[in-house]
């Protein structure tokens, strides 16, 4: 499914036949997942990039459509940008200092 963008066609991702968390059970689990890759898991990287890919996709839109059209970055590059954001944060990321993990991770993806 595509979603009509100001310069080009943008996929949306995720969605379909996924069961829908609540805000409150979606951050536990990513929590849950967090800790347990940060302790050497490296299996639950990938689920945790599944929880947050659709986060991932909804502000790479937002800063592709914002980009000026002489910037010569697509947005799969924005994108693919989302999982080396996800090992960064995952390295930096401190629950007691910091609050949601969903937001140590927008701030290494505007990065």
């Amino acid at each position: 499914m595509f979603m009509t963008a100001s310069r080009y066609m943008i996929p949306r991702y995720g969605g379909r036949g996924q069961v829908k968390l609540s805000k409150e059970e979606r951050e536990k689990k990513i929590d849950e997942l967090v800790r347990e890759a940060q302790a050497g898991d490296d299996t639950r990287i990938s689920e945790l990039w599944e929880l947050l890919k659709d986060l991932c996709a909804w502000y790479c839109r937002r800063l592709y459509n914002r980009m000026p059209p002489s910037f010569l970055l697509e947005y799969e590059d924005l994108y693919n940008c989302g999982y080396i954001a996800l090992r960064d944060a995952l390295k930096r990321f401190d629950p007691k200092k910091s609050g949601r993990f969903s937001y140590v991770y927008l701030f290494y993806l505007t990065g």
